[in-house]
């Protein structure tokens, strides 16, 4: 029921949560990992791609609406499914460099829920009709 109340920007933001958090546990491996001879690091590329894909629907008719969450859920079956999951063809890992990558996502991701509190905010006061 939230899910056809929120439209498509809830559902790409919820999709973003999902890829970030993806992102979290492949960068805590890939430090996790960082001493293992011959392991190379893993990456999620989604975000490129969300916005190649996104950036193909270009009118704001109310059927765009459907196309993007169609979108989103294509999107969601190839993330669950690692496909925008890769190997750095570098072997080792620079823990530097993934810490910095980890607080980054980490960033991202406070900022997403941040967003969706919003947007839950907003729903409940609609549905209070103004009151809090």
């Amino acid at each position: 029921m939230i899910i056809e109340l929120s439209g498509a920007t809830s559902q790409i933001a919820l999709l973003a949560l999902d890829a970030s958090s993806m992102q979290h546990n492949l960068l805590a491996n890939n430090i996790a990992n960082s001493a293992t001879p011959g392991f190379n690091a893993s990456r999620l590329d989604f975000e490129a791609y969300m916005r190649e894909r996104i950036a193909g629907i270009s009118d704001k008719s109310q059927s765009n609406e459907s196309k993007v969450l169609h979108e989103v859920e294509l999107a969601k079956q190839d993330l669950y499914s690692g496909k925008y999951i890769s190997n750095d063809m570098q072997e080792g890992v620079q823990i530097d460099q993934e810490m910095i990558k980890l607080t980054k996502n980490v960033l991202k991701y406070q900022a997403l829920l941040a967003g969706l509190n919003k947007v839950g905010a907003v729903m409940k006061l609609a549905i209070n009709e103004g009151k809090s």
